[in-house]
């Protein structure tokens, strides 16, 4: 019961290049800014994925971004994966 309550809304936006959920606002942007692992902004294009089939819910923190009391390393903390997994 606690996890519903603790878990994220599925996003309707989503980078292509690196798959993370985009939550802000997509008609201000179309590219990705969030870091890669070196460091630099992805640059990836967002999109809308409104479809409930776009998303699948994060296995390892079971949607709420936080697993063992920090950020899930799967899901980068968002509690959603886009595509199917």
């Amino acid at each position: 019961m606690m996890n519903d309550i603790l878990k994220k809304h599925r996003p309707a936006a989503g980078c292509m290049r690196c798959g993370r959920a985009y939550t802000g606002s997509v008609e201000r942007t179309v590219m990705c800014f969030v870091p890669n692992a070196s460091g630099m902004p992805c640059g990836g294009r967002i999109a809308w994925r409104a479809n409930p089939e776009d998303w699948t819910e994060c296995p390892v923190c079971a949607g709420t971004g936080v697993s063992a009391k920090k950020t899930c390393q799967r899901c980068h903390g968002d509690g959603w994966l886009m595509g199917r997994h």
